[in-house]
């Protein structure tokens, strides 16, 4: 699918890291870990394993899902380059070795030294007041100091053009919602979702004011930071880019459940840590805001139907009854923005079975393969593939010469999370048009959806 890119330059050690034998075996020996049994760490993207080493002492061996939730946000630089970049100045994990592209296949895996680290509690419960203080301020200021990185893909937002920014990550919810949208039809019909629902994002986020684009981790919530020997460790840095701070700090101040008085200090802490305009600071904290709402309303039932396909009929009655999470995140949005009424636990629950494995509605839906004329792309998706030979070069995600819209969001993790076997439901996918010319030829919904797929393409690094 993707053309073969060089890594050479990238995959060298740095001082200090594991030689190739020494990494492989401490891989085989977390693989038999995990095959035996043994206690693992697992995160939305990757299986966590401790091993313990004669010389080296303890290691985390991190190994990718391939089954890995929807992403949270575009990528814009290969992980490891972004760890090695800002462990010189940053409390983070110390990478040791890293398999070039990292990009959830058979044979990758990253190799951290392990650190005991403690989680943050719980909600409701508040942050402990040195977080807020001192080290996310600080953490924001020293990110935005780092440097040290590859050049940004073609066509990313540079210097003050924060609404430039905001386009581009209005772009991703598009292509995210075409995604999902395609991949669970009903699901999100029965939720009630609107055809365009990431309307009310792209209205607050019109008119962003101007502030410097520095580098940011947007995914910033309590998961991602951990106490470490009296201070703060954050984690996982994937979604680590170049754009608006007031992004990173809305989402940390809506996802970490900070008391009133602690959101109030954390906003004037890094306001002051990195110098930020105050004029417009509020409107751009609602807007991203309220981009994360609906990121979240995008991606949580698309999770969960994915989650059920491998439950057996008992798990699946069991999370049939715990619908109240899933209600509360749609209903945010329905009764904020869509002006639609909340949901019932009923309605939740009925949602979620017609897409159970063993609903009646969905096999009497699924039509034979025969009767399915597959794109190009889903005709590659079905054909099995060989695992690919252990440290072969994979492309980077910002690198692919692929058709734009439906392959470059494979790139960025939104690979599909189950067969599409409904035609019409993969033909109003924005990304067909790239990989099925054919389906729309003239007309303003033509023309709406090249657009779409020319500026999901320029978003991505493809152009």
């Amino acid at each position: 699918m993707f053309q073969e890119a060089t890594f050479s330059a990238l995959s060298r050690p740095l001082p200090g890291e594991l030689d190739h034998a020494t990494a492989a075996s401490l891989f085989t020996e977390a693989q038999r870990l995990v095959n035996a049994g043994a206690t693992v760490l697992e995160g939305s993207y990757n299986r966590n394993v401790r091993v313990d080493h004669p010389q080296l002492g303890a290691v985390l061996v991190r190994i990718p899902k391939r089954s890995a939730s929807l992403p949270a946000n575009l990528r814009t630089w290969w992980e490891p380059d972004i760890l090695r970049a800002v462990q010189k100045t940053i409390d983070v994990p110390q990478l040791l070795y890293a398999t070039p592209g990292f990009a959830r296949r058979d044979g990758d895996f990253q190799i951290h030294r392990f650190r005991e680290m403690q989680p943050l509690p719980p909600r409701p419960n508040p942050v402990p007041n040195a977080l807020v203080e001192r080290d996310i301020p600080r953490f924001f200021r020293d990110l935005a100091a780092v440097t040290d990185l590859p050049p940004a893909p073609p066509g990313r937002p540079q210097g003050t053009d924060a609404q430039a920014y905001a386009d581009v990550q209005l772009a991703f919810l598009d292509g995210l919602w075409q995604h999902v949208n395609a991949a669970w039809p009903e699901l999100y019909e029965r939720l009630g979702f609107p055809r365009r629902p990431i309307t009310p994002a792209r209205r607050a986020l019109d008119g962003t004011s101007p502030v410097p684009l520095v580098l940011i981790h947007p995914d910033l919530w309590r998961g991602n930071m951990h106490r470490s020997r009296g201070s703060t460790v954050f984690i996982d840095h994937e979604f680590v880019t170049r754009g608006d701070p007031r992004h990173a700090l809305a989402y940390t101040l809506d996802e970490s459940g900070y008391t009133p008085s602690q959101e109030k200090r954390l906003t004037a802490n890094v306001v002051d840590a990195l110098h930020l305009p105050t004029q417009g600071l509020e409107k751009a904290l609602q807007g991203w805001t309220t981009w994360a709402h609906v990121q979240t309303a995008l991606r949580s039932p698309a999770r969960i139907a994915a989650s059920m396909q491998s439950m057996t009929p008992e798990q699946v009655q069991a999370r049939l009854e715990k619908t109240t999470w899933l209600a509360g995140i749609v209903d945010r949005v329905a009764t904020t923005y869509w002006g639609r009424p909340a949901l019932t636990h009923e309605q939740v629950a009925d949602a979620l079975r017609s897409v159970a494995p063993d609903s009646p509605k969905r096999h009497a839906r699924k039509p034979p393969a025969s009767a399915v004329r597959a794109s190009p792309d889903t005709t590659q998706r079905a054909r099995p593939q060989p695992p690919a030979p252990h440290r072969q070069a994979t492309p980077h995600p910002n690198h692919a010469n692929a058709p734009a819209a439906h392959t470059e969001l494979a790139a960025q993790g939104l690979a599909p999370l189950r067969s599409l076997h409904t035609k019409p439901a993969l033909t109003r996918t924005t990304a067909n048009t790239n990989t099925n010319p054919t389906t729309l030829s003239s007309g303003p919904s033509a023309h709406q959806a090249k657009d779409l797929a020319l500026k999901l393409s320029r978003t991505l690094g493809d152009r």
